[in-house]
């Protein structure tokens, strides 16, 4: 099958995961039964741009939006969107992405990739309260 011009020798990657991503999304998966986690979720995917924003300068916000990338997102069974979290990068991109969630007043928890959290702390770190004891 002959391959296009455009698109020369691409490799596929091993992994989609690096090891402290693939480490956080365990520990999310066990400390937040019942909610779904999904990786690498473009930042457009989460927030919209300003309804008073016309044609041309919509596109060019979504566009915008669409060039940086979320670590992980939490979402209730429903898909609702709970939370977005992402290692700490102290980077200009991370300071648009924190803007922007805020903005759409979604909760952003940043994390340290050398100090991730236990299962026990996800919940607090996500919600803002420790989950109700069981009795």
């Amino acid at each position: 099958v002959p391959r296009p011009a455009d698109a020369p020798g691409y490799a596929g990657k091993e992994r989609l995961l690096s090891k402290p991503e693939v480490l956080l999304f365990y520990v999310m998966r066990a400390g937040l039964p019942g909610h779904e986690i999904f990786a690498r979720v473009n930042l457009a995917a989460v927030v919209d741009t300003p309804p008073a924003l016309q044609d041309y300068e919509r596109e060019l916000q979504r566009r915008r939006l669409a060039q940086h990338c979320l670590d992980f997102v939490v979402c209730d069974k429903s898909t609702n969107i709970v939370a977005a979290v992402e290692f700490e990068t102290g980077t200009e991109a991370a300071a648009f992405k924190a803007a922007c969630l805020e903005a759409a007043r979604i909760r952003h928890v940043r994390i340290k990739a050398t100090a991730i959290p236990g299962r026990e702390d996800m919940h607090f770190l996500v919600y803002g309260t420790h989950p109700r004891q069981e009795s």
